[in-house]
């Protein structure tokens, strides 16, 4: 866990410095579903310390090694509390369940942030059909946890089979969202090509 605390100080400091708008977490937070309650608190001690009411927004969705169930994360217990108190003004987090859609104050006017639910961030139909309701005169942030078509997954070249990767977000398709301004996703624990 000190390893996972060093990494926020680092990502914070750098955004500090930087003078970000905005930290985009894009999930798997927490390596195992196994989470113990030291990591959980390491966790949201880190996160609510720098999203402070002065600190660096900051926007979270749960990835697949945050699942406990395919509806259910280890960042549920905090989505709720950002979702029902003003406290920590700064943090928004994702329930694993359902799609997110952030309009916070610190965000320049007419832009938007979505957090998909990581079940279907990949879900190259879905993401279409999501992006066709989406108002022509807004610009948004996309936030998803998984990869995009033709990603080779770590350094001994692993790749989805054709099948699965042909239902991936393809990026040719995601260029004819001019509304949607950025695509933030993550997955890999390792270097991505």
């Amino acid at each position: 866990m000190q390893r996972a605390a060093h990494l926020f100080d680092v990502l914070f400091r750098t955004a500090k410095e930087q003078k970000v708008h905005a930290v985009l977490i894009t999930g798997d937070i927490f390596d195992t579903k196994a989470v113990t309650n030291k990591e959980r608190e390491v966790v949201v001690r880190k996160l609510t310390q720098y999203a402070s009411r002065e600190g660096t927004p900051t926007f979270v969705i749960p990835g697949n090694h945050d699942l406990v169930t395919k509806t259910a994360s280890n960042l549920d217990f905090l989505a709720e509390i950002t979702e029902q108190t003003e406290e920590i003004p700064n943090l928004h987090v994702a329930f694993a369940s359902r799609e997110s859609v952030w309009e916070a104050p610190a965000i320049p006017s007419g832009l938007s942030i979505i957090g998909a639910p990581v079940t279907l961030s990949e879900d190259q139909l879905w993401i279409e059909s999501r992006c066709a309701d989406l108002p022509k005169d807004w610009q948004y942030i996309f936030m998803g946890h998984g990869t995009i078509r033709g990603c080779v997954r770590n350094d001994h070249g692993w790749r989805p089979s054709t099948q699965e990767d042909s239902k991936r977000l393809s990026l040719a398709t995601a260029a004819m969202n001019p509304q949607v301004i950025w695509w933030a996703y993550g997955d890999i624990h390792k270097r991505q090509k």
